[in-house]
């Protein structure tokens, strides 16, 4: 019987979690990551949402803009910003806390082309000037490097790549050498 409890812990141990995570979604509770690119002089959303947090209190980041065309707006978020703006770097209070999904912010642009200029747009959330990643706070007030996501759209409609991103290039032997 020992045995068994032992093979449990050990197995239960080793069971990947996951970490923390701020992404841009077109709709704000992250259940789909690709959208519709914006119509010609028409505003688009989308949503900065936490996900896989099992309680935070705030999160610090700045959204990074491929900005060809697109004019932004505004944004609409859980809390004033403690500091800055979600374009240029903003620390955020979620004023308790709080389990994933969180809406963080809503974000608007206008795209202001009159014809669609071809090509990739990106928005990616990157770490708040100066911090070496993307911070969350868990319900302690400890601070916690995340993983920054990002939503992408191409002009003409055709979806230029998906929400998942590799962190570096590998090999099958690679990842199999890992579980050895």
């Amino acid at each position: 019987m020992k045995r068994i409890a032992i093979a449990a812990v050990v197995c239960l141990s080793v069971l990947p979690a996951h970490a923390d995570h701020i992404g841009i979604y077109p709709e704000p509770l992250a259940t789909v990551c690709v959208g519709p690119p914006p119509l010609p002089f028409s505003n688009a959303s989308v949503y900065v949402v936490h996900q896989f947090s099992t309680g935070s209190t705030g999160s610090g980041w700045s959204v990074g803009v491929d900005l060809n065309g697109l004019v932004y707006l505004g944004s609409a978020c859980i809390s004033n910003p403690l500091i800055g703006d979600p374009i240029n770097g903003a620390h955020f209070s979620y004023g308790g806390c709080l389990s994933a999904p969180i809406t963080v912010c809503q974000l608007t642009f206008l795209y202001a082309n009159p014809q669609p200029v071809a090509g990739c747009y990106h928005l990616q959330v990157e770490p708040y000037p100066g911090d070496a990643a993307v911070q969350v706070f868990d319900c302690a007030d400890n601070a916690h490097d995340a993983t920054g996501g990002y939503f992408s759209f191409e002009l003409p409609v055709i979806l230029c790549d998906d929400c998942a991103v590799a962190v570096e290039p590998t090999t099958w032997g690679a990842v199999k050498a890992l579980y050895r």
